[in-house]
């Protein structure tokens, strides 16, 4: 029997009109992605390729790969690096007036062709203004418990440290010989037991340290020794930009998302639906504001928090960072997908309070639990490494390039 029947249907063209940002292309490629799953007719994982006809930037490419693949994942297909497995084959192309993206599936002997077009100018839609961004990745620790968060130290009269904060500790480690080795710690003592997949924040100002958790926050110091004290609290964790404070966020009761209890100053208490992130950077002069809620959505709110638009190719974890390159924003993001897919990172910008991808995407072997901000344009991603079930934290850094 034939597991690929639904290919000898006859061929389907979808011509779909669509503005012409990363975003938008991106929605295309999701789209002819589910055009995909339904004529695939089986569940047979399927060996993915791509491949970019006209002149571009590769980055363009890796975005649109990354939401084919993360539609593709979502519909109930699976995906395989073994050879002679069934194929699907995608293409961009473009010419003077359109963008088309062509999916080829089966094998040699039955292929079937489904392709998506959207044009390349729309004046509503201006074009990302130079220069780009390269988003830089580089490991930093790695270990075989959960990372929460980590964060570099640099004590007066002291070597540059480490502090790590895991479900059960605070580590303050330092370098040797080009190696870190653990110097002190500290026993995380929790008020409540944790949520599932639990979440951790630490955030370092000179010598002092605080590390949020589920119902518990700990106080310490990292000089002339490491000493920490811990107890039950209800204290918002923060929201950054950057290095930046701009809100407090309340964590839910037994739960790894907010509440959607906001607080700024001097804007006071905001009540929105429940998220799993949030973000903010500089538009015209005031925050704008980006929280990943439970529905799949980032749902955007101006200074004055009146809803502002929404954004769907991106997942539950966010970063905000410091304007940059003279660019809008920008916001880190992770890809859409579940803790089962690799993952990805990819620095976004704002345009007409659009999302346009800023940077190509940083790839991810697993999946990643945790996205920091981290200074000014830096942030820290904690990725779980899917065949050791390691857990490995990378300082990401946003420098201007192309």
């Amino acid at each position: 029997m034939n597991r690929w029947c639904g290919l000898l249907l006859p061929g389907l063209f979808l011509a779909t009109q669509l503005a012409l940002t990363g975003q938008n292309l991106e929605s295309t490629a999701r789209d002819l992605a589910r055009q995909v799953a339904a004529a695939a007719g089986t569940r047979e994982a399927v060996l993915l390729t791509a491949r970019k006809l006209s002149v571009g930037g590769a980055e363009e490419l890796d975005g649109i790969r990354l939401a084919f693949e993360a539609e593709l994942r979502s519909q109930g297909m699976r995906l395989t690096d073994r050879p002679g497995a069934p194929e699907v084959r995608l293409t961009l192309s473009q010419n003077l007036t359109s963008y088309l993206l062509v999916a080829e599936l089966g094998r040699a002997e039955e292929r079937h062709v489904l392709m998506a077009a959207a044009p390349r100018q729309l004046s509503a839609v201006p074009a990302v203004p130079a220069p780009t961004m390269v988003l830089e990745k580089k490991l930093v620790w790695e270990q075989e418990q959960p990372i929460l968060d980590l964060t570099l130290t640099a004590p007066s009269g002291a070597p540059p440290g480490l502090l790590i904060l895991d479900p059960a500790k605070v580590a303050l480690y330092a370098e040797r010989g080009g190696h870190w080795e653990e110097q002190q710690s500290q026993p995380v003592v929790l008020s409540r037991s944790w949520p599932r997949d639990p979440r951790g924040r630490l955030l370092l100002n000179g010598n002092a340290f605080q590390a949020y958790l589920p119902g518990t926050l700990c106080r310490g110091v990292i000089q002339p020794s490491l000493t920490m004290e811990c107890h039950e609290s209800a204290d918002g964790w923060p929201l950054e930009a950057g290095t930046r404070l701009l809100g407090l966020a309340g964590l839910a009761a037994g739960a790894n998302y907010f509440d959607g209890r906001v607080v700024t100053a001097p804007g006071g208490a905001r009540h929105l639906p429940p998220f799993y992130s949030g973000a903010a950077v500089e538009d015209q002069g005031g925050p704008l504001w980006f929280f990943a809620a439970l529905d799949g959505r980032t749902y955007l709110y101006n200074s004055a928090w009146e809803p502002a638009g929404t954004v769907d190719q991106w997942g539950s974890d966010l970063a905000g960072l410091e304007p940059a390159c003279g660019l809008g924003g920008p916001v880190l993001a992770v890809r859409p997908g579940d803790f089962s897919e690799p993952d990805a990172v990819q620095a976004f910008t704002l345009v007409n309070r659009s999302a346009v991808p800023a940077s190509a995407p940083v790839a991810f072997p697993g999946p990643v639990t945790a996205l920091w901000p981290a200074g000014r344009s830096s942030a820290i991603a904690v990725a779980q490494e899917p065949d050791t079930r390691h857990y490995a934290a990378f300082r990401l850094l946003l420098a201007c390039g192309s």
